[in-house]
């Protein structure tokens, strides 16, 4: 009895562990029916409009945003890499701007995310982007609710950071401008392989978001989004149409003490 008792507290223990330490997951996403999946959270809406008071910042540090449906280049792609989190979470804040237009605005926070996607018989690496977002509602407006849609430009970020390298070495910031001494030079498909592999350049990207549930109480707003934007790698241009879910919470932002 005492070795049963024993057995039953070790694998209690190991339960608690593996629960505690099993998760990664980002304000703003939970656990979905399908185990390793995360998605953003469900929305609370009470319909009732927020109100932008004048000169007032509000505030999102849990904004997230979950694709559903990917195209690359117009074909449909699948998500076979990067699909267990939505992006998030990201900062972004609320307010009017100078045109007393409802306005949000990405400064900072988990606002790029890299995907693998399977079109057809190819993978093409992917970078999901909210980085520089910028959007402004087309009518002046002192309120976000149902009717209130969100334009404008973001920026994508190279998928290949400053460190990276092939595996021959080459870089743009880091290792060699090319690779003589690894293999024989071969002519023209050499000069393109180290073109390629040395190329880092940044992309542009657009994005709509159409509000679609409003809480007035906790400043709650949720609805879907449609981006399209470059795929973020110099090797394999090409342009990526995104749709999906977004949701944050926008509260009075706190002015820092002087």
């Amino acid at each position: 009895m005492r070795h049963s008792a024993l057995v039953l507290g070790l694998v209690a223990i190991s339960a608690v562990s593996l629960t505690g330490c099993g998760s990664d997951r980002a304000p703003g996403a939970s656990s979905t029916e399908f185990g390793y999946a995360i998605e953003c959270k469900k929305p609370t809406g009470d319909r009732a409009p927020l109100e932008l008071r004048a000169g007032e910042v509000r505030q999102a540090y849990d904004l997230c945003l979950q694709p559903k449906k990917i195209a690359y280049e117009g074909r449909p792609a699948k998500i076979i890499w990067g699909q267990t989190a939505p992006l998030g979470p990201v900062i972004a804040e609320l307010h009017q701007n100078a045109q007393g237009k409802p306005a949000m605005e990405v400064t900072g926070g988990r606002n790029t995310y890299q995907m693998t996607l399977q079109v057809g018989s190819e993978r093409i690496a992917f970078n999901f982007s909210a980085s520089g977002l910028d959007a402004v509602s087309a009518t002046p407006r002192n309120v976000v609710d149902t009717s209130t849609d969100f334009t404008g430009e973001l920026v994508v970020p190279s998928l290949r950071g400053l460190g990276y390298t092939d595996s021959r070495g080459r870089g743009t910031d880091y290792g060699y401008e090319n690779s003589q001494s690894t293999y024989a030079n071969s002519g023209a498909a050499y000069d393109e392989a180290t073109k390629e592999s040395r190329a880092r350049e940044t992309g542009e990207g657009r994005m709509v978001l159409s509000i679609e549930s409003v809480n007035s109480q906790t400043g709650e707003i949720a609805g879907s989004f449609k981006s399209k934007q470059s795929s973020g790698l110099a090797v394999l241009p090409g342009e990526v149409d995104v749709e999906g879910r977004f949701i944050g919470t926008f509260k009075p932002k706190k002015e820092s003490a002087s």
